[in-house]
């Protein structure tokens, strides 16, 4: 995978300010509306995870995992799911567990140091697509 120098990268004007990058999206993000479809698949410890797609027919998939406390539904994750969408990729937007708007069956809750989670989801989706990729 190509990676960017971060000293060749150098963003357009309005978004060289930190405070505009960040309120921009959510700003943007809030007015975005996206028509997920929802599936629940199971954990190996008997619990669940809640995937939300956009799905076109492609043969490619990109699995989003959002920050702390956020969901398929922040802004950035919608900002993200649309532009990926319009580029030809289906998208698979993760809720970690207690995320997705319905407090799961066991006391464990996400960190971002345990990745059985996101292997389930993996797993998973890749079982339908070609090509995957992980945008976190």
């Amino acid at each position: 995978m190509p990676l960017i120098e971060a000293r060749s990268f150098i963003p357009p004007l309005p978004f060289r300010n930190g405070h505009y990058s960040t309120f921009v999206p959510y700003l943007l993000g809030s007015f975005l509306r996206i028509n997920y479809t929802r599936e629940r698949i199971h954990t190996p410890d008997d619990d669940f995870i809640d995937i939300d797609y956009l799905k076109g027919g492609n043969t490619r998939a990109a699995i989003l995992c959002h920050g702390l406390e956020g969901s398929s539904n922040s802004s950035y994750v919608k900002i993200i799911s649309d532009r990926m969408f319009s580029e030809g990729w289906d998208v698979a937007a993760m809720n970690f567990r207690g995320c997705s708007g319905e407090i799961n069956k066991k006391l464990k809750m996400y960190n971002s140091g345990t990745t059985e989670d996101l292997h389930t989801v993996v797993t998973h989706v890749s079982k339908s697509y070609d090509e995957i990729v992980l945008v976190s």
